[in-house]
């Protein structure tokens, strides 16, 4: 009994190994189809091999996504960068455009006004109504730069209004169409003399200017002036030199009054984009009151 069990494990230990090696040395033959075994083994594994196949091409397109899109948001943040350079350069030259040609009109309008003094001011300040109306200004110069009340504050586009207070270096204007201010006016290349009155309209920049003719007789519908017409200082009020642009007759219509007429006025400064002005410090009264249109 002993001696069969000792046969029986030595008879197992020999297939263990034998079999193996036959099954090796069977298996590795070269052979034009394949054989049961290996048929059977194939379609176990295949479907393992193509999901694993499918999870490597998939792991693989996210990696080459994920390469990809690292690449695009380096390039958009390279992209980003250089476009605030080039918006900050095209802020620049836009600034130094107005800046440019704020001076050539300037220095325009000191060669055409030779017989005024003007100090320059920049704008520090603006009173705003709640229509977005500037109702006053407030000037970067004021009594310590020798600015007194009344003083005219104009732009080469005309006249602005006049300095109200001076206190050491700041200074507040009374706008020409503040329903305070009164200007002495004449139409160019017309007879007609009268008063620009600002109207004080808290939602827009209005002004009227009131003739001081005699009135036309009933019946009578002809009008001395038509829209388009410009207006400038007469100087008969002594405080702004003659021949400064005040605007022109607007396209509304006129009335009678006592005097005369009553015209809508299109003021030839626009308030709102005040920057930089000039304070008539001192004048010589030679300058003509018919100016070029």
């Amino acid at each position: 009994m002993a001696a069969g069990g000792r046969w029986r494990q030595t008879l197992v230990g020999f297939l263990c190994l034998v079999l193996p090696l036959v099954s090796l040395w069977y298996h590795g033959r070269a052979r034009p189809t394949p054989t049961l075994v290996e048929r059977g083994l194939m379609r176990l594994t295949s479907p393992a091999q193509h999901a694993m196949s499918g999870v490597v091409a998939s792991l693989s397109r996210v990696f080459t996504d994920y390469v990809w899109l690292v690449g695009v948001v380096e390039e958009n943040r390279d992209i980003r960068r250089q476009n605030e350079v080039l918006a900050g350069l095209v802020q620049d030259r836009e600034q130094l455009r107005k800046e440019n040609r704020r001076l050539k009109e300037l220095l325009r309008f000191k060669g055409e006004r030779p017989e005024l003094q003007t100090l320059a001011a920049q704008v520090i300040a603006k009173d705003v109504s709640p229509f977005h109306r500037v109702l006053k200004v407030a000037l970067s110069a004021g009594a310590d730069d020798g600015l007194e009340r009344f003083q005219p504050v104009i732009t080469p586009a005309g006249v602005v209004g006049h300095v109200e207070r001076a206190l050491g270096r700041y200074a507040e204007v009374k706008l020409a169409v503040d329903s305070d201010s009164r200007i002495a006016t004449a139409a160019v290349g017309r007879d007609v003399k009268g008063t620009l009155v600002g109207s004080g309209d808290r939602g827009d920049f209005l002004a009227t200017f009131e003739t001081l003719g005699e009135a036309v007789a009933p019946g009578e519908e002809q009008r001395p002036l038509e829209a388009g017409d410009m207006l400038v200082t007469s100087g008969e009020d002594e405080r702004y030199p003659k021949g400064l642009v005040v605007g022109h007759i607007g396209e509304g219509p006129a009335r009678q009054s006592d005097l005369g007429w009553v015209y809508p006025v299109v003021p030839s400064v626009n308030f709102r984009t005040l920057d930089l002005v000039q304070i008539v410090t001192d004048h010589i009264s030679t300058a003509p009151l018919d100016v070029p249109r």
